[in-house]
């Protein structure tokens, strides 16, 4: 018997990477001019500094994570698409 797997960690804090077969080889060198920066090199603290207001703005903006409720037991309609669209179109012809 294959022994489960365990249970792969939130994606936010990691960065994938997966072959491309087919793409000639590149250097770092030849992917920073992507980044669209023209300038003078910065130091990482200088970089940090150059983020970290809006970093703080942005942190303030989000909404917060919707609470978990108890299940009711209730089972709900499944609706279409077509059905979904109705209702959007009613709700958008009503508040305008």
């Amino acid at each position: 018997m294959r022994p489960k797997n365990p249970k792969p960690a939130p994606l936010r804090d990691k960065v994938i990477l997966r072959e491309v077969r087919g793409v000639p080889e590149t250097l770092l060198e030849d992917l920073i001019d992507c980044a669209g920066y023209r300038g003078p090199a910065r130091a990482l603290e200088e970089m940090e500094a150059g983020i970290a207001p809006a970093a703080r703005l942005n942190k303030r903006k989000r909404s917060q994570l919707p609470v978990a409720r108890a299940a009711t037991g209730r089972t709900l309609p499944a609706l279409s698409n077509a059905e979904i669209q109705l209702i959007l179109d009613e709700e958008e012809a009503g508040s305008g």
